[in-house]
Formats: structure tokens, C-alpha cells, sequence
């Protein structure tokens, strides 16, 4: 367990990794690398993934309001009490902490999979969409701690090859937008859109 830079005759997580040649330490750490890259790719999928659930979502409700369908609708926890004017610490660490409790997020499940909250309207995925959700999470967990394993032997060769991976990984497949600009008078019109 300390850092090393050994490249002969290292096991890595069981007895059967085991890098009897140089070559051999050299493919582990490309495929450490390639490792870092797909589960970069793999978090996106599923970035990606959650994004068209909530457009096809989005589309099925607004469906559903204009044929005059009515959402479930749950109470606003903090719109009848003064909550931000009492200076009571343990009553602003209590009432949060109630709400929570009473798990609203959980039991908002219902046909529709919207929830009217105040104005504002919650959309949440089918069962199945949380299935497939849930198996990949698991699966990108799952290579994660293999990760930190390989971490944990301190080799400083592993260790470059996962840094550099998860930087090239991030670079490839992490460019996300960083907001949303609707369309008003504040954005300047092109003659295409």
C-alpha cells in the first residue's frame, strides 16, 4: 500500500491480473484508460437518456392539460407557515426535516407521472424508464469502485493512465450545455429560426 512504480509481476484486484511482462503492464494500462473513457461515455448515455424521458414526458403532459385532464396535485410545504421569519433554530431545522419525512416524492407516483406542485409541474419516469435507469447507475457504480481499486494499489503508472483517461473521457463525451436560453426579446433573432 505504497506508491510504487513497479511494471513486472503486479496483480491488480485478483491473482488472475497478474502482469508477468511489461507488455502485459502496458495493456492494463491502456485498457485502464479505455476504461475511464467508456464509463465517461456510459454517464453520458444515461444523461442523455433521463433528457429524452422527460421531452417525451414534457410532451405527453402538456397533452394531457390541454384536453383538461387534472394532475395530482400536492400542497407547497412551507406556504403557510412562517417558515423564513421565525428565528427559532430548532423550528428552521425541524420543519424541513418533517417534510422530508413525509416522503412527497415517493407517493407522487400516479398514472399521469406529473405532479402539480404550486404553478409548477413535476414530471417522473415510468416504472420501466426507472428500471433501465436504475440498472445502468448501478453498472457505472459498479465500475467506478473497480476504479478506486486500481487506484488503491498506488501504482503511479495506473495511476496517469486514469487521470488521463478520465480527462480525455470528460473532453469526448461531457460537453453539456450550461443553460438555457429561451426565445424573447433578449435574444437576437436570425432569419432561420
Amino acid at each position: 500500500m505504497l506508491w510504487n512504480w513497479y511494471s513486472k509481476d503486479v496483480c491488480f484486484i485478483s491473482s488472475q491480473w497478474k502482469t508477468s511482462t511489461k507488455a502485459l503492464f502496458g495493456g492494463t494500462c491502456v485498457g485502464v484508460f479505455a476504461l475511464l473513457i467508456t464509463i465517461n461515455w456510459w454517464r453520458r448515455i444515461l444523461f442523455q437518456y433521463k433528457i429524452y424521458c422527460a421531452e417525451l414526458r414534457e410532451k405527453e403532459v402538456v397533452q394531457l392539460l390541454r384536453t383538461g385532464v387534472a394532475l395530482k396535485q400536492i400542497q407547497e410545504p412551507y406556504r403557510n407557515t412562517d417558515f423564513t421569519q421565525n428565528n427559532n433554530m430548532f423550528v428552521e431545522w425541524m420543519i424541513p426535516f418533517t417534510e422530508t419525512w413525509k416522503h412527497h416524492w415517493f407517493w407522487a407516483l400516479n398514472q399521469n407521472l406529473a405532479v402539480e406542485v404550486g404553478d409548477q409541474v413535476y414530471l417522473y419516469p415510468s416504472i420501466f424508464e426507472h428500471i433501465v435507469f436504475c440498472v445502468g447507475d448501478t453498472m457505472e457504480w459498479s465500475v467506478h469502485h473497480v476504479i478506486m481499486l486500481l487506484f488503491m494499489y498506488f501504482n503511479g503508472y495506473v495511476f496517469i493512465s486514469c487521470m488521463i483517461g478520465a480527462g480525455t473521457g470528460f473532453l469526448l463525451w461531457q460537453y453539456k450545455n450550461i443553460n438555457v436560453a429561451k426565445r424573447g426579446d433578449n435574444v437576437s433573432k436570425r432569419c432561420c429560426l
